[in-house]
């Protein structure tokens, strides 16, 4: 398992087959950090807690016993994506923008 990090929190999260978790900055309370996970089926937050410390956010999610994987959110460059099979246009390709 490839833990949380401070280095790579901002860019992913851990997922299985059933639950996807997460810490991100609090949307309200500057200084703090919001440890979260939910089922990512349906959305259903199971747990959303407010930590002092991005390592105490980290810390505790880093210890629920799950075979996590880290999914990193990040995007593409101009110059393509590594893994890809075609060049990415830095659009979003959902939308079609």
């Amino acid at each position: 398992m490839k833990p949380l990090t401070q280095s790579n929190y901002a860019k992913g999260f851990l997922i299985d087959d059933e639950l996807m978790a997460g810490v991100t900055e609090h949307p309200k309370q500057l200084g703090l950090f919001v440890a979260f996970i939910l089922e990512h089926q349906t959305g259903n937050y199971l747990h959303c807690q407010a930590f002092e410390t991005l390592t105490q956010a980290l810390d505790s999610l880093n210890k629920i016993p799950r075979p996590w994987s880290y999914e990193s959110m990040g995007g593409c460059s101009e110059k393509g994506c590594k893994g890809c099979s075609s060049p990415c246009s830095g659009r979003n390709q959902l939308t079609k923008s």
